[in-house]
């Protein structure tokens, strides 16, 4: 067994806990119902050694309760803000929960979209925050509502440069969300062509529709320029209100319900950021049932 990092190597530890939820893991078991990743990581970390580990999904739950301690990695801010939104203040049949969003040069880490576009941008105890203003300037022009999600020792810098807009939470140390300063709406500054800049093509035509404007009928080369034409004429609010229905309709999680319900809860975050076949769920709960013993030989 490789050097167990359970207390030579603190720091060590908290990435390779964290590593347990990587995108990467996640598509291994949803397509091939087995992770060498998985394995390496569960022996690297000392969890196979655990007596409470009866299965897969155990380790997985092992790995989420601790890395809540300590300096918590993107992961744990990411699975408080679901659970905070779409799992709990609303749910998947009026809001959507949307990673990585693109908007201008920054990609968000958390978007909720219901009746307004609110983007949550993590920094975590890990994190530096060299990049924290320009993300912040490319989000007012995209969304409705813009908030930093950030641990304590950040939070004297985020009240110093983000502007009064923009709301500052926290998590605290018993992984609740704390408000610093609640932000405010942000509708009335959005501009239409960093929207559309954000939207798949797909999408911007139907905004198009949904205003009442004819799409045009161009060769899928000149498609992007005519639409940034239109796009860059009409009001950045208006646009903003129907890039939200048309965004609910298009990236709509309700098919995910049931799914979830299955899930243990240091997944979830996975299932609503990384998507799966249909056909591949049923293999990603038949996996997480395996006993950690079949798990031990992935490796």
């Amino acid at each position: 067994m490789s050097q167990a990092l359970t207390s030579q190597n603190p720091k060590d530890r908290e990435v390779a806990l964290a590593r347990f939820f990587s995108p990467s893991i996640y598509k291994d078991i949803a397509t091939r119902g087995k992770s060498s990743a998985f394995s390496r990581l569960a022996e690297q970390c000392g969890i196979f050694s655990q007596g409470s580990i009866g299965n897969v999904a155990d380790a997985f739950e092992f790995a989420f309760r601790e890395l809540k301690r300590g300096n918590r990695s993107e992961y744990i801010y990411k699975a408080v803000l679901a659970q905070k939104t779409v799992l709990g203040v609303h749910n998947l049949n009026t809001a959507t929960l949307l990673s990585e969003f693109r908007a201008g040069s920054s990609k968000a880490d958390i978007v909720v979209v219901n009746g307004t576009t609110t983007v949550y941008e993590v920094k975590s105890e890990r994190d530096k925050l060299s990049r924290l203003p320009s993300q912040i300037s490319d989000y007012l022009n995209v969304f409705g509502k813009v908030n930093v999600i950030v641990a304590d020792k950040h939070i004297e810098y985020a009240e110093k440069v983000l502007p009064e807009i923009v709301g500052i939470l926290s998590l605290t140390k018993r992984n609740q969300i704390s408000i610093i300063r609640q932000g405010l709406d942000n509708s009335s500054n959005v501009q239409s062509l960093s929207i559309f800049n954000s939207l798949s093509l797909n999408e911007a035509s139907k905004v198009l529709v949904e205003l009442g404007i004819r799409v045009p009928v161009v060769p899928n080369t000149q498609l992007y320029s005519e639409l940034a034409k239109i796009f860059e004429d009409l009001p950045g609010k208006v646009v903003h209100e129907a890039s939200v229905k048309v965004l609910r309709g298009s990236r709509s999680q309700t098919h995910l319900r049931d799914f979830l319900a299955e899930l243990p809860q240091s997944l979830k975050v996975n299932a609503l950021t990384t998507p799966v076949r249909v056909r591949d769920r049923s293999r990603v709960l038949k996996t997480l049932d395996l006993p950690i013993e079949t798990a031990k030989k992935w490796i």
